[in-house]
């Protein structure tokens, strides 16, 4: 048997060893392709692939594409299937589903709150620092909450917009602010048609005032009258209503003790030195003492010092005139007496 190169010139082996060459390339490098495609065509499971940081990472293998590469349906799939998976997580502009886990975000600043609003980029929240937290409006602070802090930057209003550093403009009952801590005495404010009032230990219903707790309780009322009336009650049972008496009322009039009492419109006291001497049964001694204020045929009430010793007579004053007090002694215990010397006053009480 003979060879090729025995049968064939050397120009046509030459051609020859070259065909034989390229075929054994071919073979080489489609078998390459192929093992190539069979390993991109190996099934694979999609996994997302943003970490905890909110970094992605395009699915692999596969990416990035090399050039000249057939696109395989497994690798394909498997990264559109991955960045279906991601879009998914995402969190829409529009509203379209909400968030699955807490949602984070940058500290802010007081003039670049982190959570803020497109038309109004210095209002929002942000945080001060650890454990604080601000509300800003127009890059200013306004409110800022710790683990025991809350505090308001300006007025507060409840129920109402604030004209005053506190304005409460709703009502429980007649209510309005109640103050109170644990094992402490409440405070009630109240507010209703015709009257405003403080309860210690009361609070108001809108008709009773009602005990807090079981002790007793004091009120004081204005009324639209112009009456500042006090009013107290015994101890009663938390959360019943409250017996009152009304023990003063001041008005336009002075001071009325009681409900019934009558007023008292201005007291007024003057003291002076007086030593009465000795004074013979059945006669007086008298002085006159400087009360500014006292209107003439007022009452008033005399005071002796702490030396004078018990007599048998009558010690009293009467307001003689305008702005003066007389103070008397009498002596009825027939023998002699002499009242000690001292500081000796009179008050006033003008209706």
């Amino acid at each position: 048997m003979k060879r090729i190169a025995d049968v064939l010139p050397p120009a046509a082996q030459r051609i020859a060893a070259l065909a034989v060459a390229a075929l054994f390339a071919f073979a080489i490098v489609t078998l390459d392709r192929a093992l190539h495609f069979r390993k991109l065509e190996a099934p694979a499971s999609a996994e997302a692939s943003r970490n905890s940081s909110g970094t992605y990472t395009l699915y692999s293998p596969g990416n990035p594409v090399i050039s000249g590469t057939t696109i395989a349906s497994s690798w394909a799939n498997n990264t559109l299937t991955d960045i279906q998976t991601e879009i998914t997580d995402s969190l829409s502009r529009s509203g379209k589903g909400g968030m699955t886990a807490a949602l984070r975000g940058a500290d802010g600043t007081v003039a670049s709150p982190a959570y803020s609003f497109t038309s109004e980029p210095g209002t929002g929240l942000y945080r001060i620092g650890a454990s604080d937290v601000g509300f800003a409006v127009n890059s200013v602070k306004q409110l800022e909450l710790t683990s025991t802090l809350f505090t308001v930057s300006g007025a507060l209003g409840v129920g109402a917009a604030a004209t005053y550093p506190l304005d409460v403009g709703v009502v429980t009952g007649a209510t309005t602010l109640r103050l109170t801590a644990a094992g402490r005495e409440a405070i009630g404010f109240a507010s209703r048609a015709s009257q405003a009032g403080i309860g210690f230990n009361a609070h108001n219903d809108d008709t009773n005032w009602i005990y807090e707790a079981t002790n007793p309780a004091d009120m004081i009322v204005a009324t639209t009258s112009g009456d500042m009336i006090f009013y107290t009650a015994p101890s009663g049972t938390a959360g019943t209503a409250a017996t009152i008496t009304e023990r003063a009322r001041i008005n336009s009039s002075g001071l009325a003790i009681g409900a019934s009492g009558t007023a008292i419109s201005a007291s007024f006291r003057g003291s002076g030195s007086w030593t009465p001497g000795s004074i013979t049964s059945g006669n007086c001694a008298s002085t006159s003492i400087t009360v500014t204020g006292a209107a003439a045929g007022t009452e008033c009430a005399a005071g002796a010092p702490q030396t004078v010793a018990p007599i048998n007579g009558m010690f009293y004053c009467y307001i003689s005139a305008i702005n003066t007090c007389t103070v008397q002694w009498c002596n009825y215990s027939g023998i002699g007496v002499t009242p000690s010397a001292g500081t000796y006053s009179c008050r006033a009480f003008n209706p």
